[in-house]
C-alpha cells in the first residue's frame, strides 16, 4: 500500500469507506434491480413463445389429422377410379358407398371428392355432375401432377362453383397396377375448419392462425390481414425451419403491433403453420412491472447516495479545522478499517487514481486475482482483463471519468496460473465538488468473484431450455407442489397446457383441495399413501383416472420426483401426460390378447412375439396358450431365455431378425419363413414351419412376430409326395393328360419339358413341341392374346385355367385345357408347370348337353307345370335365379314378379305360406319335400298350388340352390274336399244304427214318463212334484237327443278353415258322442288317459273328430271277427319335444304283415259290404298331414296301435310343418 501522506484537503478515510459502501449498495441495489426487470420482460417473451407454440402444434396436429383423412379419401377416389375405367360397376358403387361413410362423419368440411383423366377430362364426383373438361381456374392443382410429374399437391384457395365456398384442392395421383398414371384425384377441403378450430381454441382477436405452402402462398387463415407476419419475416421462418420448428418477433403488421412468433413444418406435406400471438397482453403487465422496480430502486438508491453525501460532507467540513497530521492518521486509520472490512467481506477493494491506476489494493487480491497487492499496485485495472472485455472496461471507466455515473460491470480475468475467472467489477468516485484531495481524485472498486454464480446461471439457463424443450414436445403439463404436516397439500405452479389437457385454469389447478376432489376416492387415498412413503428423491411413476372440466374420464401418468425439506415437508415436482388412448389401448390390447388365446387354443399355429433390447440379445414376449398343445412345452418353459435356442435347430437371428442360412431368406427380409427340426419333452422329433415378420423399434431394437406350425406330417407327406412324383414321372407317358413345365417371358412361351403322350393328342412329338414359339404356333387365331396380357394375367393369379383350340398334325382343330401353377417369378421370367388335357369330346358333349337343354326347356314350357330355380344367401335371403313361362299361364302373373329382387308376399296366403329362416332349415335337414299352399291369381281368387322342393348344391359361402316344380291342384283340393265330404257322410252312414240306437234309447225313456205323468195329471188328486219330476225328465233327454242331432249335423259340414287350438279332450268327447251307439252294440268299452295339463294342438276340430271317429269304429269292427272277453280301445296322449302323441290302442290281434304296408292307400279295405269304401284311413291320414302333424300304424302285443302326431300350439307354425314349401326359403 502507498505511504504517501495525504493532504489536509483529502477526506477522512472513514467517509470514503461510508461513501463507498453507500455506492456499493446502491450500485448492487440498482442491478439487481436491472437484472430483474430484464428476466420479467424476458419471462414475459417467452411464455408468449410458448403459447404460439402451442397453438402451432395443436394447428401442426389438425392439420396433420386433416391432410391423413384427406390421403385416405384420396386413395379411395383412386380406386374408384381404376374401376371405373377398368368397367366394373359393381366395385365402384361399393367404393363409393365405402367413401360416403368415410366422408359423413367430417360433415361440411369436405365440398367433393373427384378424379380426372390424364386429358384433364373430369370423370366422376360425389356433387354428381357429368363428365366435362376441368376450369381453367381449377387446373393448378392438375397440372401439377400431369405436368409436372408430382405424386401429390395442394392448390391454391378457390371459390366453388358449385357450393360457393372457399375451397382448397388436394390432389394425388392415380397410378394402375403397372404404375402407369391413370388420372388425378381430388378432394375439396372447405377453409372454414380453421375457423372451427379457431373457435374451439377461443383465440383472442389479436392473435392469428395462418397455414402456407413453402413457397409462400397463404392457403387458409384467421383475423385481418394486420394480423399476418410480414412477408420478409415469413422468409426467415422458413429459412430456420431445418428442425422443423422456428420462432420469432415481428412487428411487420399492419397495426404496428409486435407480435411473438411460431412455425412449424408439417411433416405430411410442404406445408408451414404459424402462429402470431399479441405480445402486448404478455409484455405490458411485465413492462409495468418492471418499470416500478427500476423507479423504486431508483429512488431508493438516490436517497442512500443523498444520506451518505451529506453524511459525508458534514464529516468533512468539521474535520478540515483538523490537522495534516490528524487527517493523515485518520486516513491512515481509515485505510486499516478498509483493509480489515475487506477481508471480513471476501472482496477485493482497492483504491485508484484518475487514471485508474491502483493505488491501494485489498489483501484478497492473491485469493482472487492470484497476484500481491505489491505486484498490483501502479498497474491498469485492464491488465488481467482477458481481451474480449477490454472494451467493456474501458467504456465504464470512460463514463465512470466523465460524468461520474458509478459502474457495475461483469469482465473475465486471466490469473498467472492460466485459469479464468469471472469477477463482478463496483466503481464510483468518491471525490465530490468542494471535498477533492487537490489534485488526487480517487476511485473506489469492490470486487468480487461471481464464478460460481456465473456457472449455476448458465447451468440453470441450459436448464431452462432443455425442461421447455422437454414441455414443450410432450403433450403434458409441469406442476410442483408441497405436501405439508398433516397432509395438506399445497399447489405452487401448474403449466398452462393444463387448460388444454383437462379444461381447468392454471388457477383452478391450484386451488386447495382441488385433486382430490377430481379423483375417485380410493384412488386419491393411494396416491396420497404413495407419495407419504417416498424416500427422498425417489422417482414415482403413477396412472390413475381423473374428470376432465367437460366430465370425461380421461387417464393420466404421473411422473415425480420427491424431494424431503429440512423444515419436514415434501416437495414433489411431476410432469402429466394423457395416456388415455394408451390405457384403452392396453384394455383393448388385454381383451385381444384373451381373444386371441380363445381362438387358437384349439388352433393349429402358436402364435409368438420376440423383443431384442438394445444389447442384441433376443426374449420372448409372448406365446399362445396352445404352444403345449403343439410342441409338449409349457408356456413358462418357452418363455425362459434361451430355452427356444436348446431344443429347436434355430440359427442365431441377424441384425434383422431373419435366417442366415442357404436358400433362407436374406438380411433386410421383413418377412421370412423357415422350417426347422425341433426335439419334444419326450426324445422324439418333429419339424415346425416358422413365419415371422420383422419391426424396427427405437434405439436399435426389434421385434419379431411369427407363427409356428407343426409341419412334421406335412413334412412326411412331403417326402411320400417326392417318391410318388418320382413314380408318376415313370407313369405320365400312359396316361391321359400331358405334364410340361415352361417358361414364359416377353418372347413367349418356351417348354422346357412335357410328357410323351402329346403326340397322342396333337400328333406333334415332344421335341417338336418343345421348340421355342411352336405350341403358340398351333393357337387358333381367336384364342390368341398379347404376351403382356398373358403374363399379367398370370401374375395375379398364380393358377391360371383356360381352354383352346389346337391345330393337330391332321389338320383338325382340338380343344385343349391347360392349367398353369406358377412355381418361380424374378419379375423378368416365370416358371410355371402345367397339364393338357384334350377335352374335344367334353366340348362336343356340352354342345349335346346345351342342345338337350333347349329341348328340356321346351318340354317344360308345354308341361302343366312350371320349373324354378333359386338361391338362398348365408342370411336367408332367396333370388329366383329363372321360373319357366308356364308360371304365368298357371297364375295369370308375369315371370318377372318373381324373378324380382323381392318376393311379393301379398300373394301368398299367410295360413298357409308363413316365410321365415325355418323354411330354410327345414329344407337343408330334409333335402326335398312337398307342400301345398294358396296363392292369389292375377285375377284376384285364391288358388291352390303344389310344390315339389329339392336342395341340388350347397356352397361353401354359405349359398344354397334349389329347384321346384309348381303345379295347380285348385281342382284337385276341391275334389278331395268333396271326397272328404262324402268320407264323412259315408262314416255317418256306418253309424246310422248305432246313432238310431242312441236315439231310441232317450225318446222311449221320454215317451214312458210322458205317459206316466199323463196318468198322474188325470187322477182327481194328481202329485204336482211327481208330474213336475216327469216333465223334466222329458225335458233333459229331449235335450241329449237334440244335441247329439246337432252335432250330426255340424260333423256332416265342410270345415275347411284354418288351423288353430283345439283341446284333445274335447275333440276325444265329441268323437265318443258321435259312437255311443255304436260303442254299446258293439260292446266296447273306451278307456281315456289323458293328462290334465296337456296343451292345445293346432288342427281343426271337426277333421280331428273325424280321423278319430274313423280309428274308433275300426277298432269296433276289428272286435266283430274276435271272440274277445274284454273288449276295450285304449285312447292315451303325451306331449314329446314339443308334439302330442295320440295313441289308439285295441285287443283285436292287431293287422296282419301282408296288409300293414296298405291300409292307408284310397280304396283298400280288408271288410266286405257296400259300406266298406276303403277311403277313411286314407282321408285320415291326409287330415292330419294337413294339420302338420303324421297318422302311423304298428301291432302291439294285442293289437294294433294307430299313433297320431300333431304340433302343440306353443309352437309357432313354421316350426309346426304348417308353412309352404322352398318358395319360402327366404
Amino acid at each position: 500500500m502507498s505511504d504517501q501522506p495525504p493532504t489536509a484537503s483529502r477526506p477522512h478515510g472513514r467517509s470514503i469507506l461510508l461513501l463507498a459502501c453507500v455506492a456499493i449498495l446502491a450500485a448492487g441495489l440498482l442491478a439487481a434491480a436491472w437484472r430483474l426487470a430484464a428476466g420479467i420482460e424476458a419471462q414475459a417473451v417467452q411464455a408468449g413463445l410458448q403459447q404460439a407454440r402451442l397453438l402451432a402444434r395443436f394447428l401442426d396436429r389438425d392439420w396433420t389429422a386433416l391432410l391423413a383423412r384427406t390421403e385416405r379419401l384420396n386413395e379411395l377416389a383412386g380406386r374408384i377410379t381404376l374401376a371405373m375405367q377398368a368397367g366394373d360397376t359393381v366395385l365402384a358403387e361399393a367404393l363409393r358407398a365405402e367413401l360416403a361413410r368415410q366422408i359423413a362423419p367430417v360433415g361440411d368440411s369436405i365440398i367433393q371428392v373427384g378424379a380426372t383423366d390424364t386429358q384433364g377430362q373430369l370423370l366422376w364426383t360425389t356433387l354428381g355432375m357429368p363428365p366435362r373438361p376441368v376450369p381453367h381456374a381449377d387446373r393448378e392443382h392438375i397440372s401439377a401432377i400431369l405436368a409436372r410429374g408430382a405424386e401429390s399437391f395442394i392448390g391454391q384457395p378457390v371459390e366453388g362453383r358449385v357450393s360457393g365456398l372457399r375451397t382448397i384442392q388436394l390432389s394425388h395421383a392415380v397410378r394402375d397396377a403397372n404404375g402407369r398414371l391413370a388420372g388425378v384425384a381430388v378432394v375439396s377441403q372447405a377453409v372454414s375448419a380453421i375457423d372451427a378450430f379457431t373457435r374451439q381454441l377461443e383465440l383472442d382477436p389479436a392473435d392469428s392462425l395462418m397455414v402456407a405452402r413453402e413457397d409462400g402462398l397463404v392457403l387458409t387463415r384467421t383475423g385481418g390481414s394486420e394480423h399476418l407476419p410480414s412477408a420478409a419475416t415469413l422468409r426467415v421462418q422458413l429459412r430456420a425451419l431445418g428442425g422443423g420448428e422456428a420462432t420469432g418477433r415481428d412487428e411487420g403488421g399492419v397495426d404496428g403491433r409486435l407480435r411473438l412468433l411460431a412455425a412449424r413444418r408439417l411433416a405430411m406435406a410442404p406445408v408451414v403453420v404459424t402462429a402470431a400471438v399479441d405480445a402486448g397482453k404478455w409484455l405490458q403487465p411485465a413492462a409495468q412491472e418492471a418499470s416500478w422496480l427500476r423507479h423504486g430502486a431508483a429512488a431508493l438508491a438516490a436517497g442512500m447516495l443523498a444520506t451518505a453525501g451529506l453524511a459525508v460532507v458534514l464529516q468533512e467540513r468539521r474535520r478540515r479545522r483538523q490537522s495534516d497530521q490528524d487527517l493523515l492518521n485518520g486516513m491512515r486509520c481509515g485505510e486499516a478499517l478498509l483493509r480489515q472490512l475487506a477481508g471480513q467481506l471476501s472482496m477485493l477493494v482497492c483504491l485508484h487514481d484518475a487514471d485508474g491506476r491502483y493505488l491501494t489494493v485489498g489483501d484478497a487480491a492473491p485469493a482472487l486475482l492470484g497476484i500481491t497487492p505489491e505486484d498490483l499496485v501502479g498497474s491498469m485495472p485492464g491488465s488481467l482483463t482477458l481481451p474480449q472485455d477490454h472494451v467493456i472496461l474501458a467504456q465504464a471507466w470512460h463514463r465512470l471519468q466523465y460524468d461520474g455515473t458509478p459502474q457495475c460491470l461483469e469482465i473475465r480475468i486471466r490469473r498467472p496460473d492460466g485459469g479464468i475467472r469471472w469477477v463482478e467489477n463496483e466503481i464510483l468516485r468518491l471525490a465530490a465538488p468542494g471535498m477533492e484531495i487537490p489534485g488526487m481524485p480517487v476511485f473506489l472498486s469492490v470486487t468480487r468473484d461471481v464464478t460460481a454464480r456465473r456457472s449455476a446461471e448458465a447451468a440453470s439457463r441450459a436448464a431452462q431450455r432443455e425442461l421447455q424443450a422437454v414441455v414443450s414436445t410432450m403433450p403434458g403439463f409441469l406442476a410442483r407442489s408441497r405436501v405439508l404436516h398433516g397432509g395438506l397439500r399445497q399447489v405452487g405452479f401448474v403449466s398452462p397446457s393444463v387448460e388444454m389437457m383437462l379444461g381447468y385454469t392454471p388457477e383452478q389447478a391450484k386451488a386447495p383441495g382441488f385433486w382430490d376432489g377430481k379423483l375417485d376416492p380410493e384412488v386419491a387415498a393411494r396416491r396420497r399413501a404413495r407419495i407419504a412413503a417416498a424416500r427422498d428423491g425417489e422417482k414415482l411413476d403413477l396412472t390413475f383416472p381423473m374428470r376432465r372440466a367437460d366430465g370425461a374420464r380421461v387417464w393420466l401418468h404421473e411422473t415425480a420426483t420427491v424431494r424431503l425439506r429440512p423444515e419436514g415437508w415434501r416437495e414433489i415436482v411431476g410432469f402429466f401426460v394423457d395416456v388415455t388412448d394408451r390405457q384403452e389401448a392396453e384394455a383393448a390390447l388385454t381383451r385381444a390378447r384373451a381373444d386371441l388365446d380363445d381362438i387358437v387354443r384349439n388352433g393349429p399355429g402358436v402364435l409368438f412375439r420376440r423383443v431384442r433390447d438394445e444389447h442384441g440379445r433376443w426374449r420372448m414376449t409372448y406365446v399362445s396358450a396352445n404352444v403345449q398343445r403343439v410342441t409338449g412345452y409349457t408356456v413358462a418353459e418357452i418363455m425362459r431365455p434361451g430355452f427356444l435356442e436348446t431344443v429347436a435347430d434355430l440359427d442365431d437371428p441377424g441384425e434383422d431378425g431373419t435366417r442366415q442360412q442357404s436358400g433362407e431368406p436374406s438380411r433386410g427380409q421383413e418377412t421370412s419363413t423357415w422350417e426347422c427340426r425341433f426335439r419334444d419333452p419326450s426324445g422324439g422329433t418333429r419339424w415346425l414351419r416358422c413365419t415371422t415378420r420383422l419391426k424396427r423399434l427405437e434405439d436399435g431394437q426389434a421385434e419379431i412376430v411369427g407363427v409356428m406350425l407343426d409341419i412334421t406330417a406335412e413334412r412326411e407327406a412331403a417326402e411320400a409326395l417326392a417318391g410318388a412324383r418320382r413314380e408318376l414321372d415313370t407313369i405320365a407317358g400312359l396316361g391321359p393328360a400331358v405334364l410340361l413345365r415352361a417358361m414364359y417371358d416377353r418372347a413367349g412361351e418356351h417348354i422346357v419339358y412335357i410328357s410323351g403322350n402329346a403326340g397322342q393328342a396333337l400328333g406333334y412329338t415332344a421335341a417338336e413341341l418343345m421348340q421355342p414359339g411352336f405350341a403358340f404356333g398351333l393357337l387358333h387365331p381367336d384364342d390368341l392374346k398379347p404376351v403382356g396380357e398373358f403374363l399379367a394375367l398370370l401374375r395375379t393369379r398364380g393358377l391360371l385355367t383356360s381352354e383352346k383350340r389346337y391345330r393337330s398334325r391332321d389338320g383338325s382343330w382340338r380343344w385343349m385345357r391347360r392349367t398353369i401353377r406358377v412355381v418361380a417369378d424374378d419379375g423378368t421370367r416365370i416358371e410355371a408347370l402345367g397339364i393338357l388335357m384334350d377335352i374335344t369330346r367334353e366340348r362336343e358333349a356340352e354342345a349335346a348337353r346345351d342342345q338337350a337343354r333347349a329341348e328340356l326347356a321346351a318340354i317344360v314350357a308345354a308341361g302343366p307345370g312350371a320349373l324354378y330355380r333359386i338361391r338362398i344367401d348365408a342370411d336367408h335371403r332367396r333370388q329366383v335365379n329363372y321360373m319357366s313361362e308356364a308360371f304365368e299361364r298357371i297364375t295369370g302373373h308375369p315371370v318377372e314378379v318373381m324373378t324380382a329382387n323381392k318376393m311379393p308376399e301379398h300373394l301368398f296366403d299367410p295360413a298357409t305360406f308363413p316365410p321365415g329362416p325355418v323354411r330354410t332349415a327345414d329344407l337343408l335337414q330334409r333335402g326335398n319335400f312337398t307342400r301345398e299352399y294358396r296363392f292369389r291369381h292375377a285375377d284376384g281368387h285364391w288358388i291352390w298350388l303344389r310344390d315339389n322342393v329339392a336342395l341340388v348344391a350347397s356352397h361353401p359361402d354359405g349359398t344354397h340352390d334349389t329347384i321346384g316344380y309348381l303345379t295347380d291342384i285348385t281342382r284337385e283340393r276341391e275334389t278331395a274336399e268333396r271326397v272328404a265330404q262324402a268320407g264323412r257322410m259315408a262314416l255317418l252312414g256306418e253309424l246310422a244304427n248305432g246313432i238310431a240306437h242312441e236315439l231310441e234309447r232317450p225318446l222311449a225313456t221320454a215317451r214312458t214318463a210322458a205317459e206316466l205323468t199323463l196318468a198322474g195329471l188325470a187322477t182327481p188328486q194328481p202329485h204336482i212334484p211327481t208330474a213336475r219330476h216327469g216333465l223334466e225328465q222329458v225335458v233333459e233327454l229331449t235335450r241329449r237327443a237334440t244335441a247329439v242331432v246337432a252335432h250330426m249335423r255340424a260333423f256332416g259340414c265342410e270345415d275347411s278353415g284354418p288351423v288353430m287350438p283345439v283341446e284333445i279332450a274335447d275333440a276325444i268327447a265329441a268323437s265318443l258322442l258321435i259312437l255311443r251307439g255304436r260303442l254299446r252294440l258293439s260292446g266296447v268299452a273306451v278307456q281315456r288317459d289323458i293328462p290334465p295339463d296337456l296343451p292345445p294342438v293346432l288342427a281343426r276340430l271337426m277333421p280331428l273328430e273325424q280321423v278319430l271317429v274313423n280309428l274308433i269304429a275300426n277298432a269296433c269292427d276289428a272286435y266283430e271277427n274276435v271272440a274277445a272277453i274284454d273288449r276295450v280301445v285304449r285312447i292315451s296322449a303325451r306331449e314329446v319335444g314339443g308334439h302330442v302323441v295320440l295313441r289308439v290302442a285295441d285287443d283285436a290281434g292287431g293287422v296282419s304283415d301282408t296288409v300293414i304296408g296298405r291300409v292307408f292307400e284310397p280304396f283298400f279295405t280288408t271288410r266286405d259290404g257296400a259300406t266298406a269304401t276303403g277311403l277313411g284311413l286314407s282321408i285320415s291320414q291326409d287330415i292330419v298331414a294337413d294339420f302338420g302333424g303324421r297318422l302311423s300304424v304298428c301291432n302291439a302285443t294285442d293289437g294294433a296301435v294307430f299313433e297320431i302326431e300333431l304340433p302343440t300350439a306353443a309352437l309357432p307354425m313354421e316350426a309346426a310343418g304348417l308353412g309352404a314349401s322352398g318358395m319360402a326359403a327366404d
